[in-house]
């Protein structure tokens, strides 16, 4: 079907014949019609002029072709692991709701797997598990203070904390350098240049505490006296080594960071939060049990077939006893929303559009119309046996629930979508309409044996009737040429 706006256009001269009416249609028509004027002729005694009447009625434009029920969705299902079937639980034409189990793989091996690592993370987080984790998070509390007191009895409490302000001034200086790295700015810049300061300052706090170590806490603490071979007592300091003060240092740092270490995997057995960068070899034992659990559930879930979708099932491919790989071999439609796919030919592309209505009728069910609105057209043309044609969806919206039920997925039919209706409008026929530009029409009126020519607004037409919307009223009679009569 043709767009209703691109209409021929009527050559007048071929319409009306005889030389005073022709003059008029050529000249003078032409001139009233810019002027909105009137223009009026009688026709010639050899000539008999043909007209029509502007009638009530009703004028839709269809565009017709083919289409067949489909689904609104498919689901093709079939197992993620090989193995052998030990239930199928639907056949062809079951309905099945989300979520219900359609066929299964014998999981006996797996299912044991599964349990003993559900049992597995069970005992981690189990209350006596716990208790012991904190019990031994105490000792390893216990065991700081005990590496504190013996570092600060090597080095002294002050060159202690002076050295811990340092290491917490440098970790913030690499912190606020990374920042300002990252995101430039004038503020983060200042960061840097106050954590630089703050080192410093550290640095040169420690180097005091070590000037009292050397000159005042040795002496106070490491001073001893003893006899020598000879029997004369002597004093002296009994400085500590390097390899001492550093074992001790070692002995403090790893105590600090096992309880850090073990207080995070406390935290993680009570399903606290704990950081992203959480170390430690009981954390990771846990995590590994938990992935354990989720990996033996994933194993175990690839041997059943859950719907996807509520729908009908179309086939079923498997039996009990086969031996299956990872193919599709259930078919499942959702039919819940009765669905058209049609095919308009090429030149009905610009008379469907989304929303328009649809009339449908099946083959097999001639004597019933149903409708519904169209709801999807494909951007592109497609071809099918050498024609182009435009594809599109549409739902139907009048058919009871207990035919929806019976309907079968295929049926075919024929489709009229309504591009364009007038109802109870002023029709006239197109053969009576001159377009004097595109879009813009006009018509000779008779009126006392006169001819009128007038302007008109023309809304839908087909290629026989066109809707009035102004210029003309019921009844009004109005000329389609002159039939030459000798």
């Amino acid at each position: 079907m043709k767009n209703p706006n691109n209409t021929r256009k009527i050559n007048v001269q071929n319409i009306i014949t005889g030389t005073t009416l022709a003059a008029i249609l050529v000249g003078g028509g032409a001139y009233a019609y810019s002027r909105y004027g009137i223009s009026r002729s009688e026709p010639s005694d050899q000539a008999t002029l043909n007209t029509t009447i502007v009638k009530n009625g009703d004028l839709i434009l269809y565009a017709s072709g083919t289409g067949s029920l489909t689904a609104i969705s498919n689901a093709s299902l079939g197992f993620t692991t090989s193995g052998k079937v030990s239930k199928v639980y639907v056949k062809e034409g079951d309905k099945v709701e989300t979520g219900q189990i359609l066929a299964e793989l014998d999981s006996t091996t797996l299912q044991i797997e599964y349990n003993q690592a559900v049992r597995n993370l069970a005992e981690m987080v189990s209350p006596a598990a716990i208790a012991l984790a904190e019990q031994t998070l105490a000792d390893a509390k216990v065991t700081v203070n005990s590496t504190t007191n013996t570092l600060t009895s090597l080095i002294s409490s002050q060159v202690f904390n002076r050295q811990l302000r340092l290491d917490t001034a440098q970790q913030a200086l690499v912190d606020a350098k990374v920042l300002a790295e990252n995101s430039p700015s004038e503020e983060n810049t200042q960061a840097v240049t106050k954590a630089e300061a703050d080192v410093v300052q550290a640095e040169r706090n420690l180097k005091s505490a070590w000037y009292y170590w050397e000159n005042e806490f040795l002496k106070e603490y490491f001073t001893v006296t003893e006899r020598n071979s000879a029997g004369k007592r002597v004093t002296y300091i009994a400085k500590p080594t390097e390899a001492d003060i550093a074992s001790a240092w070692y002995a403090y740092r790893y105590a600090v960071e096992a309880v850090k270490e073990q207080t995070n995997y406390v935290a993680a057995l009570k399903g606290e939060e704990i950081p992203t960068d959480a170390t430690g070899a009981n954390l990771t034992a846990f995590e590994e049990a938990k992935q354990a659990v989720e990996t033996a559930k994933e194993a175990l879930d690839q041997t059943i077939i859950i719907s996807p979708i509520s729908g009908l099932v179309t086939s079923v491919s498997i039996s009990e006893g086969d031996n299956v790989g990872n193919d599709a071999v259930i078919e499942i439609a959702d039919n819940s929303i009765p669905q058209v796919e049609f095919y308009l030919d090429e030149e009905d592309w610009d008379n469907v559009a989304v929303g328009y209505p649809v009339e449908v009728i099946f083959d097999s069910l001639p004597d019933n119309t149903y409708t519904g609105k169209v709801t999807h057209i494909s951007p592109t043309l497609v071809s099918e046996n050498n024609t182009t044609l435009v594809k599109g969806l549409a739902q139907l919206e009048n058919i009871s629930e207990a035919l929806k039920n019976n309907l079968m997925l295929g049926l075919n039919a024929s489709v009229d979508v309504i591009g364009g209706e007038a109802r109870n409008s002023a029709l006239i026929s197109v053969d009576a309409l001159h377009e004097v530009s595109p879009g813009v029409y006009g018509v000779f009126i008779r009126n006392n044996g006169a001819l009128t020519f007038t302007r008109v607004e023309i809304g839908i037409m087909d290629s026989i009737n066109a809707q009035v919307i102004s210029g003309l009223k019921i009844g009004d009679v109005v000329s389609t040429g002159l039939l030459e009569t000798n």
